[in-house]
């Protein structure tokens, strides 16, 4: 919970050093990535320049999966915009199959960089690499199944996100 509070003060921060700069613009992509729920779709809103709010909602092959969270805008008159972003939602899903059959979905915050290519004016593609911030529920259930004997794949500590976006 003091990870989470960090980032909303962040965030809060953030929005008030760069509201100076007004640009009320959204983008909505479909996509795949925690950012997006899983396989889903994800609204931004960009209240300043550098700065964005967004949600995204999905199927993360569990259930519904979903996060929001904030862009801090690094150069956004490029034309490869990169960017940082935070988010709390959905962050990993345990599939459990055989005599088990379990399925979790955990929750928690993830940061990352991200970069937009634009396809147009109106488009671009949209690529994140996302740091997830996996629970202990997430860690103790893995020692569990392990211990069990059950084979456990490892986890990659990094996540990738890929999206398609529309401005409008």
């Amino acid at each position: 919970m003091k990870k989470l509070n960090a980032v909303f003060i962040a965030v809060l921060a953030i929005s008030f050093v760069v509201q100076a700069q007004t640009a009320e613009k959204f983008n909505a992509g479909l996509g795949m990535g925690i950012d997006y729920g899983g396989f889903g779709g994800r609204l931004t809103y960009m209240p300043a320049k550098h700065f964005g709010l967004f949600g995204g909602l999905g199927y993360n092959l569990n259930s519904l999966g979903y996060n929001v969270g904030a862009n801090l805008v690094l150069a956004p008159d490029k034309k490869v915009v990169p960017y940082l972003t935070a988010m709390y939602g959905y962050n990993a899903v345990m599939i459990v199959t055989g005599d088990l059959e379990k399925k979790t979905t955990y929750y928690g915050p993830s940061c990352g960089l991200g970069i937009q290519v634009p396809r147009g004016d109106r488009s671009f593609w949209n690529f994140e690499l996302l740091v997830p911030f996996r629970p202990s529920a997430y860690t103790n259930d893995v020692d569990e199944l392990k211990n069990m004997g059950a084979k456990v794949k490892a986890v990659s500590p990094v996540a990738f996100s890929i999206g398609y976006h529309f401005r409008f």
